[in-house]
Parts: structure tokens; C-alpha cells; sequence
């Protein structure tokens, strides 16, 4: 069971990111760049609900699947 408490904080947002190994395959396909990108979409995501538009098809991929498995783990507080 989840302790509010620890896991949000006192705007109601999440405090951490949930990330699955499996997905290590599919964020290295991406470069380094790609990579840094992603991980502050994903941080901005988490903490304002706000997705980001890449104009790379890949990178824009990966951060919708990555995004995808914090909605489906309450990594968000955004639904869809």
C-alpha cells in the first residue's frame, strides 16, 4: 500500500517516477540527447501533467510509451 505521506508532496504531485527495465531495449535507441530530453519531459510530466511534443518521431515515441506506464502505475495524477 502506498504512504501518501512519502510518495506526494503537499500540492498532491508525485514524487518520484516509475520506470519498468523492460523499456531499457526501447529508451536505447535512442542517443544521449534523446535520452536527457526524454527524462525532463518526464520529470515535467510528473510533476505539472504537461506532455511534451518532440518533433523526432522516436523520441516522441518512446516519452508517449514511458508516460503511458506512469499513468497506468500512478506516476501522474494526469488520466486520460
Amino acid at each position: 500500500m502506498e504512504n501518501k505521506e512519502h510518495s506526494q508532496d503537499k500540492g498532491g504531485r508525485k514524487k518520484y517516477l516509475t520506470f519498468y527495465t523492460c523499456r531499457r531495449e526501447l529508451v536505447d535507441t535512442l542517443t544521449n540527447k534523446q535520452k536527457g530530453e526524454v527524462l525532463e519531459a518526464l520529470f515535467r510530466y510528473a510533476e505539472t501533467g504537461e506532455k511534451q511534443q518532440f518533433n523526432d518521431q522516436a523520441t516522441q515515441k518512446v516519452f508517449s510509451i514511458l508516460c503511458d506506464d506512469m499513468e497506468k502505475e500512478g506516476g501522474s495524477d494526469e488520466t486520460t
